[in-house]
């Protein structure tokens, strides 16, 4: 039915035909467009006049300006001390820490200490559950006075039969010497008398005696051997005493170090097995920095050069340090090698802290007393070097050799005098200056 919309014939009254509607919107098309190509010529012609005016000015500026000297900072060259640095960030460590950790398994009876408390070596810390140990002690005391008394029982009876022993020696020793003497006084007789006979027969029976006796002594071995076992069962049950003893003084853990509590890592009642971390104690009156220096600083640090640290923690307020170690061997942090270094603070006061960072400056060169000016002053690099002093109202260009190069000044050797003002800025103005421009230094000097 679209279709026989586009047939006079078929259109319905009050509605255009489609070929007027066609007609219609070409008309309304060129119209806009000739508006648009209008409006844009005119902007155009705007925009160009604004140009040819603000150049206009400009030129008009420029001209009034080259009659007026620019306005530059100066400072007067003067002698100090100039410091050259090699920067690297890291943390604080403490100076000495010690980690306690369980001597034994058993159960936390109590804490005598919490984090922050300092304390001395020596002092406790933990305490265990003592019940069984004193207990087990108590027996090992027990068991030590029993072989005691034992041991002592066995060496009296030994006393007593040593003693008996000792008499009924003696007594044999006396009739053998008897029986000797009576058959030395016969000797003269004849060998069939009978008072000789007699006292050679009382001499082989008191020899057989004393020897017998001896057998006697020599057979008696029961006794010392219970002594022996005796003494055996004393070492046995001071051994037992002193492992006991042992164990309980390990019940009572003590802080290895002058310092103070940092953590505590068990609580009352808790079980803790043999080797577990119990507390760590750490001595804060030395810091160590431990910084990453880049390989290409590495070579000009070393051991004893003083640093400063500056804390995160206290904006720009710097602690001094000395550089205690630089590590054999690098570290990569993907393609970088860096270097530890470890820097030695005395932090007496308690104002750092383990686990600040920390930005330090090793001074790996300096210079007293020397000729020096702003970094930002020196234009140029090696030979080329130079700064521009202010001579008069005109600007006088100088070639310089400069030596130690610091964070914020760099020493002249030569080619400026004490007393020169050289120009510091405004810094984008430094290296638009010429000799012979027309200055005037901002505070009138």
């Amino acid at each position: 039915m679209a279709a026989n919309y586009r047939d006079r014939r078929l259109t319905p009254p009050g509605y255009a035909t489609y070929n007027e509607t066609v007609v219609l919107r070409r008309r309304w098309t060129v119209t806009v467009l000739a508006r648009r190509r209008r409006v844009r010529l005119a902007v155009s012609g705007l925009v160009l006049a604004i140009l040819l005016g603000v150049g206009a000015v400009a030129g008009v500026l420029r001209e009034r300006r080259g009659n007026e000297a620019t306005l530059v900072t100066v400072e007067r060259v003067g002698r100090s001390r100039v410091e050259a640095v090699v920067s690297a960030m890291g943390t604080l460590r403490p100076g000495e820490e010690a980690r306690v950790r369980a001597p034994m398994a058993g159960t936390i009876e109590q804490l005598l200490v919490s984090s922050g408390q300092k304390v001395l070596a020596g002092d406790v810390l933990i305490l265990y559950q003592r019940d069984a140990l004193e207990a087990s002690l108590r027996e090992a005391g027990l068991r030590v006075s029993e072989a005691l008394s034992r041991l002592a029982a066995l060496e009296l009876q030994l006393r007593l039969e040593e003693a008996i022993f000792a008499r009924e020696r003696e007594q044999s020793q006396a009739r053998l010497r008897q029986v000797k003497v009576a058959y030395q006084d016969v000797q003269g007789l004849h060998p069939t008398d009978s008072r000789r006979v007699q006292a050679a027969e009382n001499l082989t029976q008191a020899e057989a005696e004393y020897e017998l006796l001896k057998l006697r002594q020599e057979g008696r071995r029961i006794l010392p051997e219970a002594m022996a076992a005796a003494r055996a069962a004393l070492m046995a049950a001071r051994r037992a005493e002193a492992a006991a003893q042992t164990q309980l003084a390990r019940a009572t853990v003590v802080s290895p170090i002058d310092g103070t509590v940092l953590t505590v890592a068990v609580e009352p009642g808790a079980p803790a097995a043999t080797g577990a971390l119990l507390a760590t104690v750490a001595d804060l009156s030395r810091l160590r920095a431990e910084v990453r220096v880049d390989e290409l600083d590495v070579g000009r640090v070393h051991v004893g050069q003083s640093a400063v640290v500056y804390p995160g923690a206290f904006l720009e307020e710097g602690f001094p340090g000395t550089a205690e170690s630089v590590a054999p061997a690098a570290e990569l942090e993907g393609r970088a090698a860096r270097f530890l270094v470890t820097i030695l603070l005395d932090n007496r006061e308690g104002r750092l802290r383990p686990g600040m960072t920390v930005d330090a400056h090793l001074v790996v060169e300096r210079a007293e007393d020397v000729l020096s000016v702003p970094l930002q002053a020196v234009l140029g690099e090696g030979e080329q070097q130079a700064v521009l002093v202010l001579a008069g109202e005109a600007i006088e260009r100088r070639l310089v050799l400069s030596g130690v190069r610091g964070t914020t000044r760099v020493e002249i050797r030569s080619g400026v005098a004490e007393g020169d003002s050289v120009v510091v800025g405004p810094l984008h103005l430094l290296d638009r200056l010429a000799p012979g421009d027309r200055v005037r230094a901002a505070d009138g000097r």
